[in-house]
């Protein structure tokens, strides 16, 4: 095809950009709703304080330090430094912006196999909204959905340069979470074997090559996502810290209790995903889709499912993540949906378009219920508390232990309330002082239940096992993690810090290496920055790897996303911390070395025309 035609066909293609957009803004608002209506200043869901304190102790340390997901900290260590915003205001902003994104990649996905454009935006406003689940909190598994979805549509492209395109997307979000990307790389291995099934069988839909494609894909990702892992083996380990009641019932040697925690979750929570009222329109929808994408969705829809049924039989994983990672259940329902009204004559047209109508908001509502419940699991007396805490921490030599009461009253099972005090600590006293809180527990929540006695002898495992130098100990209460204030004879400070054992006073005035604050306007303002910031960073990447405009733009922020990761990972590694003007330095590399490829392409006439299939809407 000349550059002559190309153009002259990229005008309807180009077309579909605004639709997009509003997409994208739609999905936007929806996400931002709860910061702005109830004015939350801090992100949402209850992992939301762990990425805090991993990331500060990231950039303290160096990246090695914040354990086997380094690509989450990287990346917020390279958005915090490029944009200048707050921690905060950036955890919650790349959360809200990944899942807009997640319904733009969706919609690109079913677009480039020939959907109409009704069908496809159906599909990526469903997925978008059924992001709210990931979006809560849980921002490693969010990273690589982005770029799960980004590697598909470059798989999609049919040409070897998407393949080493999905490998980069994979890979470098994979660092994210490993764990999960090897469920990906699952996903596209049967996607792959369905594959050489249609080609055995000459089937009309076959593509040559296409599982070649894929496998080189699964197989260059994961090369980079065990060079990432393996060079994290060296420098600063992570901390001892159990950052949720799932590790600390893991630790304590309670299989059952674990087991039982993690069908107690999925039975408490299947009504709020609603994919399962959405599984017939998912198997009208698969007829839809074509080719690869129609493969792709099956096989992730197959893996969803068999994902579920393992982890209730055997507890060995929380089935529900098996759910939130389940995106082709939402898509596949758009198209079934948009299907089934096209489809539709006679006298049926008003029954199938009323069941349209209200299936497509009862997936909706599903997932606006279950968002617009969510709020912080940090606040700002707790984070104050703790900052005034660290004054008195930080008027002992390193290194010291400082022990803090928890309590939750009327819990047969406090540890929930545990580990996320622990984690609103971490995330609040300065970060070179990470290390040294350990929590305990109340003589009357440690008597509450087995449960309660295990972990409290694991924390006292865990202060026992902490290198104390000179044996400097900081033993101090703080109020809003303590529900009957102790009748101790300690230095009661700032009417919310109670020392027992410790400095005199406070070593500064105002607490060292504050957690930055923000407010509802700042987040809104960081979700639409740091969008841009991960379009332009990925856009020259998006550019050397598909042709088609609409697809180089919806992508980009899944490729900035992966090269801010990449890149940070690697200057972190050579022994220079992301902080300062580094962050900056290494964006521009990010983003620059993909528009220097990118030009480079063009100037050897290696960027053939397009590929991805545009169909008329």
């Amino acid at each position: 095809m000349s550059d002559t035609s190309v153009a002259r066909s990229a005008s309807p293609a180009v077309r579909d950009l605004i639709p997009l957009a509003v997409l994208a803004i739609a999905l936007l608002a929806f996400l931002l709703t709860p910061f702005v209506v109830d004015g939350y200043s801090f992100p949402l869901g209850p992992d939301a304080p762990v990425y805090l304190w991993w990331t500060r102790i990231a950039g303290a340390e160096g990246i090695s330090a914040a354990g086997d997901r380094p690509g989450a900290p990287a990346l917020l260590l390279e958005l915090t430094g490029t944009t200048g915003l707050p921690l905060t205001a950036v955890v919650a902003g790349v959360e809200v912006a990944l899942g807009a994104m997640i319904g733009v990649l969706s919609a690109i996905l079913a677009r480039t196999r020939g959907a109409s454009r009704p069908a496809w935006l159906l599909a990526g406003a469903l997925a978008g909204v059924f992001s709210v689940h990931l979006v809560a909190g849980y921002l490693a598994n969010l990273i690589f959905v982005v770029g799960f979805l980004g590697a598909a549509v470059c798989l999609a492209s049919r040409t070897r340069r998407g393949s080493w395109a999905a490998a980069a997307l994979l890979g470098g979000t994979g660092l994210a979470h490993p764990y999960f990307f090897l469920v990906g790389a699952g996903v596209l291995l049967v996607t792959a074997g369905l594959a050489r099934r249609d080609t055995s069988r000459d089937a009309d839909d076959a593509e040559p090559g296409e599982e070649r494609r894929i496998v080189t894909a699964v197989l260059g990702a994961g090369a980079i996502v065990g060079a990432g892992l393996l060079s994290i083996l060296w420098g600063a380990r992570p901390p001892d810290v159990e950052t949720s009641r799932d590790g600390f019932l893991r630790r304590a040697g309670l299989g059952a209790e674990l087991a039982s925690a993690y069908r107690d979750r999925f039975v408490d929570r299947w009504t709020r995903y609603v994919q399962w009222a959405s599984l017939p329109l998912a198997a009208i929808g698969i007829g839809l889709a074509r080719g690869f994408v129609a493969r792709l969705l099956l096989a992730w829809s197959a893996v969803t499912v068999v994902g579920v049924l393992v982890g209730l039989a055997f507890a060995w994983y929380p089935p529900d993540r098996f759910v939130t990672f389940g995106f082709a259940i939402p898509i596949l329902a758009g198209l079934g949906i948009a299907r089934a009204i096209t489809g539709a004559r006679g006298r049926w047209r008003p029954v199938v378009y009323a069941a349209a109508a209200v299936l497509s908001v009862a997936m909706v509502l599903g997932a606006s219920f279950a968002w617009f419940r969510n709020e912080p699991y940090i606040t700002e007396e707790e984070v104050h508390a703790a900052e005034t805490a660290g004054r008195f921490l930080d008027g002992l030599p390193m290194p010291a232990l400082f022990s803090f009461p928890v309590e939750e009253p009327d819990a047969p099972a406090p540890t929930f309330e545990l580990a996320r005090a622990w984690n609103v600590v971490l995330a609040s006293v300065p970060a070179d002082r990470i290390r040294e809180p350990v929590p305990s527990l109340l003589p009357a929540s440690i008597h509450a239940s087995e449960e309660a006695r295990r972990v409290g002898r694991v924390l006292e495992e865990i202060a026992d096992e902490r290198p104390l130098g000179e044996q400097h100990t900081l033993d101090a209460a703080m109020r809003p993690f303590i529900a009957r204030w102790p009748s101790s004879t300690g230095r009661q400070w700032e009417d919310e810090v109670l020392v027992v054992d410790g400095p005199e006073t406070p070593a500064s005035a105002t607490p060292r290496d504050p957690l930055g604050r923000t407010s509802p306007g700042q987040i809104a303002l960081a979700s639409i920055v740091l969008l841009l910031v991960l379009g332009v960073a990925g856009f020259g990447w998006a550019a050397a790897s598909v042709t088609s405009t609409v697809t180089r733009v919806s992508i980009a922020p899944a490729f900035g996303a992966a090269a801010l990761i990449l890149t940070g990972l690697v200057v972190d590694r050579v022994g220079i911390r992301l902080d300062g003007p580094v962050p900056a330095i290494a964006a521009v590399l990010a983003a620059g070395s993909g528009y220097a490829f990118f030009l480079l392409q063009r100037r050897t006439g290696t960027h053939s025309a397009e590929q991805v299939e545009e169909h008329p809407h």
